[in-house]
């Protein structure tokens, strides 16, 4: 039976899901795969070319239809800013394509950014519930007091409790 040993560096799937999350906002964007790797890498702590390496060899194949469609909303994107920059004459083409690729970036940030902090907060959830099976009794119990000690320390330091 041969061993396997699990690496300290496997890809999670939580960080598969991120890494795509990344790209398809790049490809949405018109940006380049290379810049794509440069933010996963930047973001998933891991080499550019791991993150490209992932991506071709395993993550791409379960996310192409996501990348038609975003190719497909690129197309849309790039039409409605042409719409735009008709419709604004007091500003020129280039600034309000500017502007709206920067509030895109923004609020694609914005949800990878919210995405990593449900992931956190899972991760926190499932270590409190670790920590809850390890707690005996009495430790809960010290723990208890511990809070509410530091309770009263601060209603006194404020003034609420008066000492004798």
């Amino acid at each position: 039976m041969e061993n396997q040993i699990e690496r300290r560096d496997a890809w999670q799937p939580s960080e598969d899901e991120l890494l795509a999350n990344i790209i398809l906002e790049h490809i949405k964007q018109g940006s380049t795969q290379l810049r794509a790797f440069e933010e996963a890498s930047a973001r998933l702590s891991r080499t550019s070319a791991a993150c490209g390496f992932r991506w071709n060899s395993e993550v791409r194949k379960r996310y192409e239809e996501a990348i038609q469609k975003a190719k497909s909303q690129r197309m849309e994107l790039k039409n409605n800013k042409h719409n735009v920059s008709i419709a604004s004459n007091h500003l020129p083409s280039d600034d309000v394509s500017g502007i709206k690729f920067a509030l895109d970036r923004i609020k694609s940030q914005m949800k990878i950014m919210f995405h990593e902090l449900d992931q956190r907060a899972k991760e926190l959830e499932a270590i409190q519930k670790k920590l809850d099976v390890i707690m005996t009794p009495e430790q809960k119990v010290l723990e208890d007091y511990q809070n509410f000690v530091d309770i009263m320390k601060r209603a006194r330091e404020i003034g609420a409790l008066k000492t004798s």
